[in-house]
């Protein structure tokens, strides 16, 4: 099975450069993980600024890009929503360590695939590195994605797969994630 599914440059420079400039005037706040009893802020294991973006156009785009993956990976997910997307901005030493997306919500459903876009190329460090499937006496457990240092690259995978994102070395990063939701795997 493969453990994700990456479109280098899939969304041209330029359009990736009007949607920086676009999200810029998001209300964005300090990034909150959950932590069961609900969400807060834990700058140990994230560091970034969040805001929510419901807009047709990237739904369009990511059930486009999520539809790929799924035919071309063979995810055979029932998938039946999504969650609004959600922009990231990473500034220096911002990081988001080990984590999965597979988060229930109230109505019973669970997110099942991911799909992230990098919005912008001219930062250092921000790697996005994902689990392998790897014996667990294996040394290298995870590989680095190149192609996310790329302004719109795409990549799709299980929410269940942990994944991070490095600190920061300089500049920002701008990224934008959906996670698309179904009933629980059986």
């Amino acid at each position: 099975m493969e453990t994700y599914k990456v479109y280098d440059s899939a969304i041209e420079k330029e359009h990736c450069n009007k949607i920086v400039k676009f999200i810029k005037d998001l209300d964005f706040n300090n990034s909150k993980i959950n932590e069961g009893e609900g969400d807060v802020v834990d700058e140990e294991k994230r560091q970034s600024q969040t805001a929510f973006l419901n807009s047709k156009e990237f739904i369009d785009i990511f059930s486009l890009y999520a539809g790929f993956a799924k035919e071309e990976c063979m995810w055979n997910y029932n998938l039946t929503s999504y969650d609004t997307p959600q922009v990231s901005i990473y500034s220096k030493n911002d990081k988001y360590t080990w984590h999965n997306d597979m988060l229930p919500d109230s109505d019973g459903l669970v997110r099942k695939l991911s799909v992230c876009i990098t919005l912008n190329d001219n930062f250092k460090g921000g790697d996005f590195q994902i689990q392998k499937f790897v014996s667990p006496v294996e040394k290298k457990r995870f590989t680095t994605v190149k192609e996310m240092r790329n302004a719109g690259s795409i990549i799709v995978f299980p929410s269940f797969m942990w994944h991070q994102i490095t600190p920061v070395k300089y500049g920002d990063r701008y990224s934008i994630v959906c996670w698309y939701k179904g009933p629980q795997f059986m």
